[in-house]
């Protein structure tokens, strides 16, 4: 999944046109290169992804959408046709272009001068990524549905186990020299709080953890304060949601799943479910900043310093177990340890 920004411009989002009769143009161009389109509006439509040859997953006939305002766009939700989609979406473009080069002479000059717009008409790619995410979201959960039970069935390394001690497998994520970060929502910022802060090797050694949060990113030696300048790196990205219930975010992570590895699925005991993925290229990490908020999910997890649960502690805000009347714990629902040393 990439959107090809490279050949956007100022000048280009000029050409977008505001009428039916440029709508109609459009749509009888994109509809001689790409075969038949199901129109939703004038500048919107459903089409057989030109790379469905490469999808590794079934493909259905809301999979992909092209877009004719603005900047001519084809989005398909799959990430195995990527390439061949830039293709198309530059072949498209090209198409457009030139006819309304010929059909608009007088606007030659606009499109060669800097053209100041604005900020909606220079975002017109967010939005119609935002339109596309809210309005197939329902499809996405149907098409992709995956019960947390089935996940947790599913899971790569069997789980079940002693509750208390999952923080021990989380751990396995990361490389024994690799300074992770656990305790409370604030403990980081001050001298005392280098406690927190410790090799993976020293929270092995510990007995138990009793501290509720943890956090995605590695911290250079020394660090006493999850700040942007003391990560190392970040070693996953966390998405959740407090909007969605469990199954619909498990869906969801499914689809996730075709363009990003799920490394782990923790159930907070509370409204939400957090997956851990390894991190998403630099192209698809700027179009899930757009697509996962209208989904529903929390925009403020892409903060590499941003605390999440941690599986294998009992969660001290929550309501105990109303069938076996026990406290709830903070538990692993999917862990996949494959490849990692």
């Amino acid at each position: 999944m990439r959107i090809d920004l490279s050949e956007t411009s100022l000048s280009e989002l000029a050409w977008n046109p505001d009428s039916s009769e440029g709508f109609e143009i459009r749509r009888s161009i994109a509809q001689s290169i790409l075969g038949e389109i199901t129109w939703k509006s004038d500048e919107e439509g459903y089409l057989k992804c030109p790379g469905g040859h490469l999808h590794t997953s079934r493909s259905d006939n809301k999979d992909c959408t092209i877009f004719v305002d603005g900047v001519p766009n084809i989005f398909c939700f799959h990430q195995s046709c990527r390439e061949e989609v830039a293709k198309t979406n530059h072949l498209l473009k090209s198409e457009i272009r030139d006819e309304e080069t010929i059909t608009h002479p007088s606007e030659i000059t606009t499109r060669e001068k800097p053209v100041s717009l604005p900020r909606t008409d220079f975002n017109r790619f967010e939005h119609n990524l935002i339109t596309a995410a809210k309005t197939d979201k329902s499809y996405l959960i149907k098409k992709f549905d995956w019960d947390p039970a089935d996940a947790f069935e599913e899971s790569p390394i069997p789980l079940g186990g002693n509750p208390n001690q999952e923080w021990r497998l989380i751990l396995g994520l990361y490389e024994k020299a690799d300074i992770i970060w656990m305790g409370k929502e604030y403990s980081s910022g001050k001298p005392e709080h280098a406690k927190h802060f410790k090799t993976v090797s020293e929270w092995l050694d510990c007995e138990k953890i009793i501290v509720p949060f943890t956090c995605p990113s590695i911290f250079k030696p020394g660090s006493y304060s999850r700040s942007k300048d003391q990560i190392l790196a970040q070693r996953y990205l966390v998405v959740e949601s407090d909007d969605l219930s469990h199954e619909e975010s498990c869906s969801l992570f499914k689809w996730m799943r075709q363009f990003m590895r799920l490394r782990a699925i923790i159930n907070t005991g509370g409204k939400s479910l957090h997956a851990w993925f390894e991190p998403p290229n630099s192209e698809q990490e700027a179009e899930l900043r757009i697509i996962l908020p209208a989904l529903g999910f929390d925009s403020a997890m892409f903060r590499p310093s941003q605390p999440c649960r941690l599986p294998g502690v009992v969660r001290l805000d929550a309501q105990k177990d109303p069938l076996l009347g026990l406290p709830v714990h903070q538990s692993l629902l999917w862990l996949d340890l494959e490849g990692i040393a």
